[in-house]
């Protein structure tokens, strides 16, 4: 039988619940977190709610849009996952909560703020953060078409998803989308990042807030533009990895979906025949496809959604002329995942077999009950974690499959929302698989 997806998705969106910064609602389902960081911004600027990061309590925009339109898109495409899982509704909040926060950041057409926070020296839950919080913005002496491009996505999404529920919200996240896509093509250049998520390019963030806001649209303009900044940034060349520091491949399928001409399909393959098995790229014995150390496991979890998207938008691979060998990739690399590895271990924490303990986590490090949080009880303290953070993805394996749970080692051991993004949208295009009866063989376990 194949995993449970559907408990997966249930699951990982409770790991983005975990990450919720502001006044948190009056249905919270994370016992363990409370309001935080309730005087972000300026006294004339709210700058309340979005996700922390990762294991800190810092509010970073480039891949927190990220997430939110992988997230979305995913949504979107395989909505009978959700559906069939009872968590569409709880997706559509998820990608609401950073979704209006982008909408604060965005004060003025050419104004936006991208960063809150700086400081990783402190170890406490966020409730209870003394460190400053400085804000970070860009405008139109100080350019970031990356990630006001990337926002745009978002709030494209967005937008789409919430269209027949609340149109008025739509519409807000689509003016407001709208809005900071032309100011990232007006003023172009990378955001001025200081030491974290640097970024040198920005045109595959235009060309995927272009592409997405013609899915949602349908005005034609955006299409055209996109497939100008498609040739304009060199986005038909292949990325390192799909992540939040390169979106090419997405814009990729987006821009195939709706044009079906060949040069965008052999694009997308010969980004992803190089991920399958002999493709070139190394694969450890175990049988994960091993990009980079820092994450491992996000870079294996993103190109399978990236592989499933293919597949389902009619892309065959050069090795086997059909799409089957990407849905089977994404199965044998999620179930590496999920336990199908040397160790035997799941790397998805409250799923499956020994599953880590002590993810490198602040919030979910510190005793429960808010009591008092230190080093001695918290990040140096030699057991498992206070609080399970549930459906977080880790970092993962080095390249001889080898692991430690501890969270000292945030190389292998941290969490973040973009590590769980690509993740949550490969399991629901293989729940999607799953109702359409097309889920390879390659996904079904045998159980214990």
């Amino acid at each position: 039988i194949p995993h449970d997806y559907s408990k997966l998705i249930h699951n990982s969106i409770l790991f983005y619940e975990a990450q919720r910064s502001g006044k948190l609602p009056a249905d919270n389902r994370i016992p363990w977190r409370g309001d935080s960081a309730l005087d972000d911004g300026l006294p004339e600027v709210d700058l309340t709610g979005g996700w922390y990061d990762a294991g800190d309590n810092l509010k970073f925009n480039l891949p927190m849009a990220y997430s939110t339109a992988v997230i979305g898109y995913g949504l979107i495409i395989w909505k009978d996952a959700y559906n069939s899982s009872n968590e569409y509704t709880n997706a559509m909040n998820q990608i609401k909560w950073p979704c209006d926060y982008f909408i604060k950041c965005h004060v003025s057409p050419n104004e936006y703020y991208y960063q809150v926070g700086n400081d990783h020296s402190e170890w406490t839950r966020p409730e209870d953060m003394t460190a400053p919080r400085p804000i970070y913005k860009i405008d139109c002496d100080h350019p970031g078409s990356d990630v006001a491009g990337l926002t745009a996505a978002a709030l494209a999404m967005c937008s789409k998803v919430w269209e027949d529920e609340d149109p008025d919200y739509s519409s807000l996240c689509l003016r407001k989308a709208k809005s900071l896509y032309k100011f990232a093509m007006t003023y172009r250049g990378s955001y001025p990042s200081d030491k974290y998520y640097m970024s040198d390019k920005f045109g595959d963030d235009l060309g995927l807030a272009a592409a997405l806001l013609h899915f949602v649209t349908r005005d034609t303009t955006y299409l055209d533009e996109a497939i100008v900044l498609y040739g304009e940034y060199g986005l038909y060349g292949r990325s390192y990895a799909f992540g939040w520091g390169d979106v090419r491949e997405l814009v990729k399928i987006v821009i195939w979906r709706e044009l079906k001409s060949g040069r965008y399909e052999r694009n997308i393959k010969r980004y992803l025949d190089t991920w399958m098995l002999d493709g070139g790229l190394y694969y450890t014995d175990g049988g994960m496809v091993f990009r980079d150390l820092w994450g491992s496991l996000r870079y294996s979890a993103a190109t399978s959604f990236i592989a499933l998207l293919a597949a389902d938008s009619g892309v065959t691979s050069d090795i086997t002329d059909d799409g089957v060998i990407y849905r089977e990739f994404a199965c044998k690399q999620i179930n590496y995942i999920l336990g199908d590895n040397p160790s035997s271990r799941s790397y998805v924490i409250g799923y499956g077999n020994n599953c880590p303990k002590q993810p490198h986590h602040r919030a979910s490090s510190c005793p429960a009950n808010f009591e008092s949080c230190n080093n001695k009880n918290s990040f140096g303290w030699d057991g498992d974690n206070h609080n399970e953070l549930i459906g977080a993805l880790v970092g993962g394996p080095d390249d001889y499959d080898w692991y430690e749970d501890s969270r000292y080692d945030y190389v292998l051991n941290e969490v973040a929302c973009d590590y769980n993004a690509g993740f949550q949208s490969a399991l629901a295009g293989l729940k999607s698989l799953e109702l359409r009866g097309k889920l390879p063989e390659a996904c079904k376990i045998l159980m214990a």
